[in-house]
This record gives C-alpha cells, sequence and structure tokens, in this order.
C-alpha cells in the first residue's frame, strides 16, 4: 500500500462505495459534515464526532445516513456505546467505526496493529456492530515517506486478526 494512498483515504472512502459506508475527519465537536459518498446508485451523507453527541434523530432529519464513531481506550467519553449504536441504528443512522487511540499507533508496527484490532474488534462487538463490518484505524500525523515500512507492518498486523477485507485507514491527506 503506497504512502500517498493510505493517507488519501480521507477523501476517498468512497472506494468502499456500496460495500458500506464512507467517512473521514476527526471531529471534535458536536459533528462534523465529512461529506457525502456517492456511486450510480446511492447518494450518503455522513458525520464524524467524538466528545459531542447530536440526537441522531436530529442527524437523520439533516439527511446525515451514517456516523464515524471512535473506539479506544479512553474513559472520557468520547468512545461509542452500546446505546448509541443501538440509537444511531434505530434512527436510520448507520455507524463507521474508527479506532483511534493514538493517532501515532501505526508507528508501533505490525505488534501495535494486532493489539489495537483485538482492541478494536472487542469494542466493536460490545457495541453491537454487525458481524464482518470494516473497522479503520487511525493514521492522523503527517506520515513521513520513511514511516511506510512501519505503517505497511501496522496494517500488517490488524489485517492478521481483521481480515484484509475489514481493514480500513483513517487519516489526513
Amino acid at each position: 500500500m503506497a504512502l500517498q494512498r493510505l493517507l488519501a483515504t480521507r477523501l476517498s472512502f468512497a472506494a468502499i462505495g456500496m460495500a458500506l459506508l464512507a467517512t473521514q475527519g476527526c471531529g471534535g465537536g458536536p459533528g462534523e459534515d465529512v461529506g457525502s459518498t456517492s456511486s450510480s446508485v446511492t447518494t450518503r451523507k455522513g458525520v464524524d464526532y467524538s466528545w459531542g453527541r447530536p440526537s441522531p434523530s436530529g442527524l437523520r432529519a439533516d439527511g446525515y445516513t451514517f456516523a464515524a464513531r471512535y473506539l479506544s481506550y479512553d474513559t472520557t467519553g468520547k468512545n461509542l456505546s452500546a446505546g448509541e449504536a443501538k440509537a444511531l441504528e434505530g434512527a436510520g443512522v448507520d455507524v463507521v467505526a474508527n479506532w483511534e487511540n493514538s493517532g501515532t499507533a501505526a508507528l508501533g508496527g505490525y505488534a501495535q496493529g494486532v493489539s489495537d484490532a483485538r482492541s478494536a474488534e472487542s469494542e466493536a462487538v460490545a457495541d453491537g456492530m454487525p458481524a464482518g463490518r470494516p473497522i479503520y484505524f487511525s493514521v492522523d500525523f503527517d506520515a513521513q515517506p520513511s514511516d511506510q515500512g512501519t505503517i505497511n507492518a501496522y496494517f500488517d498486523g490488524v489485517a492478521s486478526v481483521l481480515g484484509r477485507g475489514r481493514t480500513g485507514a483513517y487519516g489526513g491527506y
């Protein structure tokens, strides 16, 4: 996976297209509009947020059909909960899971990827995420070409737990 391709995922989540959902960014406020994805069949509008909690029914009323929500070791309220996931789904807003305990975790290589994937999978299951849904992993720093090998190793570690088809990258440009 080339560094440019990996880091461009913030702008190109449409690649997962109709298979599931799309997202970008790391919003910290009540909700950051992250744009929409499109195909010949559908267009979807999504939002990304961490500590802020917009109303699921309000999101849906504003035309949002998916929300990117966080999984991590955080205990201050950043993470998706099972109740929130249920409320979002009940309002017709699908959930995209993004593991981000540290924006630079990918610099931890293969072992860190394995550890993060296991933790993310555990949290996703506890929150009621459907089996087989991809989980995204943050690369939330200005990675350099010299970081590519370590980042590749991290995602190889993630994929060793989740499988390549369920492994997503979430990052800047």
